[in-house]
């Protein structure tokens, strides 16, 4: 039976072969030419920070029944993410974090409107200050 290929070779040795570039293997991604820059950038997070009292709270525990209840519905009504983030010892008082991520800035300020209401509306607590944060990533 006659081999398969000649002495000294083999399959891989008879294909053609093309020369590679950085330019043509680069892992980043590239923007069409054409293609415009975006107006604003992919990535967005709208922080809001809330001072709240809780004017009938009397022990720790009557405390994180509100907190509890409050973030449940925050997290269940709305894409976003909340933490208690000072006071955490007080009874009568405690600050709130809500973020939530996205790309369109108009989006992200309708939802947080919309979490100020709920809070300012949750029954056993009173809003004492609140304030809301834009952040866009420093380099794009």
């Amino acid at each position: 039976m006659p081999p398969r290929s000649a002495r000294g070779s083999n399959a891989g040795s008879a294909s053609r072969t093309t020369k590679t570039t950085r330019r043509g293997t680069s892992s980043r991604p590239t923007r069409s030419k054409s293609s415009p820059e975006p107006s604003e950038p992919a990535v967005l997070v709208a922080l809001e920070r809330f001072d709240l009292r809780i004017p009938g709270c009397r022990s720790l525990k009557q405390k994180r029944h509100v907190l509890t209840a409050l973030t449940a519905a925050l997290r269940q009504r709305f894409p976003v993410s909340v933490a208690e983030v000072e006071h955490q010892d007080l009874w009568q008082r405690t600050a709130i974090a809500v973020a939530a991520v996205g790309s369109d800035q108009h989006h992200l300020r309708r939802v947080m409107h919309e979490v100020e209401k709920l809070v300012e509306r949750w029954d056993g607590t009173e809003v004492l200050n609140a304030e809301l944060q834009l952040v866009w990533p420093e380099d794009r």
